[in-house]
């Protein structure tokens, strides 16, 4: 379902980006549309909280890192049960599989457990980190309660994955307007006529604007994941020789 998603959203943004001609002006109302499109995507990449499964966090813990991280599920306070040890209580909780699990969880009071505390059975993200087995975590809270969107928790980046948002989308953009740009370029090599040669350079205008603005958030990424912002990774070289070549061909 997501690459689906992903396949329609794409396709739709190259339609409306090249109907009904590369050439011709945007109406207004397709510039207004599109200004409340990278409105919303800038908003819904930023505000919502990121929120995984139970088997995230046990994934995390076979990784080696022992740490609570945000997960999406319901925690059953009717069948609770408290254990031996004072003020502790097994909760069952189910994730977005609906899958169970236990979560053990010490009451401050020592005595009986809020429902609210825990969304009254609502769907939650609460702050889990696994046990002594797979069926089995620790709760450090609760972070929300019925969320309205969530962004998927993608293991190894975390927080850091909403750079990708930004990142993704730009690099494909400086990619298709070199491509039209390479494509203008040939046909004004063909026939050298000052019309092709000025979509050929509006198009490479666009796309080395789009590549500055991948490059600067790829440098962001690589600064928290990496340690520096940059490393002279193969595709950080390779992206500095490209705009070398685009800046000579501006010269």
């Amino acid at each position: 379902m997501k690459a689906l998603l992903l396949s329609a959203g794409f396709i739709i943004g190259i339609t409306w980006g090249i109907f009904p001609g590369i050439s011709k002006p945007k109406s207004t109302f397709a510039k207004l549309f599109a200004l409340v499109v990278m409105t919303l995507t800038i908003l819904l990449a930023l505000l919502p909280q990121t929120a995984g499964s139970p088997e995230d966090a046990v994934l995390i813990s076979r990784m080696g890192t022992a740490k609570f991280i945000p997960v999406l599920c319901n925690i059953d306070i009717s069948h609770a049960i408290r254990t031996d040890a004072p003020g502790e209580w097994i909760i069952p909780v189910h994730g977005s599989s609906m899958k169970s699990f236990l979560i053990r969880y010490t009451s401050p009071t020592m005595d009986d457990i809020d429902k609210k505390t825990f969304g009254d059975n609502n769907q939650v993200i609460a702050m889990l980190k696994r046990g002594s087995n797979d069926g089995e975590f620790f709760i450090n809270g609760i972070i929300a309660i019925n969320p309205i969107l969530t962004l998927p928790y993608i293991v190894g980046l975390e927080e850091r994955a909403r750079i990708l948002y930004f990142h993704v989308p730009m690099s494909w953009i400086a990619f298709l307007a070199y491509i039209i740009a390479m494509i203008f370029s040939v046909k004004y090599i063909r026939k050298p006529d000052l019309y092709y040669d000025s979509i050929a350079s509006s198009a490479a205008s666009l796309g080395t604007v789009f590549c500055v603005l991948a490059t600067i958030t790829g440098a962001i990424w690589a600064k928290f994941n990496w340690g520096s912002f940059w490393n002279w990774d193969p595709r950080e070289i390779s992206i500095f020789v490209l705009l070398l070549i685009y800046s000579a061909y501006f010269v």
